[in-house]
């Protein structure tokens, strides 16, 4: 009865990491987060709907998703981005290190 079912919209599911209190689902082209609810008057739903944090970014490869204390980082070979999800937001760090350069 709690099954939950996902578009195909950002392509197949790369890798589910648990980070946090929450599931990040990383896609083939995007990123989203579920809230894993843990306590006990949230028992009839455990996980909560997807949040999608991006519709651009994700990877197609498992391997190159790492979990940190400081975050999840991934790269998205297509975009040819870097990027880190930590508190529920993604971050472009192959952008952070260019705008460092340019200043």
């Amino acid at each position: 009865m709690n099954h939950k079912d996902y578009p195909i919209t950002y392509g197949s599911i790369t890798k589910l990491i648990e980070y946090q209190n929450q599931l990040i689902v990383i896609f083939e082209h995007g990123i989203g987060l579920i809230t894993i609810n843990n306590s006990a008057e949230h028992t009839s739903q455990i996980l909560s709907d997807l949040s999608v944090i991006s519709d651009t970014y994700g990877s197609q490869w498992k391997d190159s998703i790492l979990k940190t204390p400081s975050g999840v980082y991934g790269v998205d070979t297509v975009a040819k981005k870097k990027w880190r999800v930590r508190n529920g937001k993604l971050e472009l760090i192959s952008d952070m290190r260019v705008q460092e350069f340019l200043n």
